[in-house]
């Protein structure tokens, strides 16, 4: 039971929280104060930074080279919330990425 309720949280719970926190907070307030400002090949500021922050906050449960790893994903999650100017999007990919990550790689 123990096992069923760690996926819960690593697949479903916390995916969410993060999306909220990561891009539906911090992505969109660094968006406003640089005016959506994009750096090269519809890279913002603001997803560039959120990413960065992602990593730092996932050296705190995993090996740097893991933490480290995110910074892609987190790309892909922000570049997805800005694209489609809603936080589902991003949710519904970060959620498929730990369902293959501890699927596949396992915790």
């Amino acid at each position: 039971m123990g096992d069923l309720k760690s996926l819960f949280f690593l697949i479903l719970l916390y995916p969410v929280i993060e999306e909220l926190t990561f891009r539906g907070i911090i992505q969109e307030y660094i968006s406003q104060k640089t005016k959506q400002q994009i750096l090269f090949f519809n890279l913002s500021i603001a997803n560039l930074l959120t990413s960065i922050l992602f990593v730092f906050m996932h050296f705190v449960h995993h090996e740097i080279i893991w933490a480290i790893l995110t910074f892609f994903p987190s790309l892909v999650f922000g570049y997805f919330k800005e694209k489609y100017s809603k936080i589902t999007p991003s949710i519904i990919l970060h959620i498929f990425y730990n369902l293959c990550y501890f699927s596949f790689i396992g915790n």
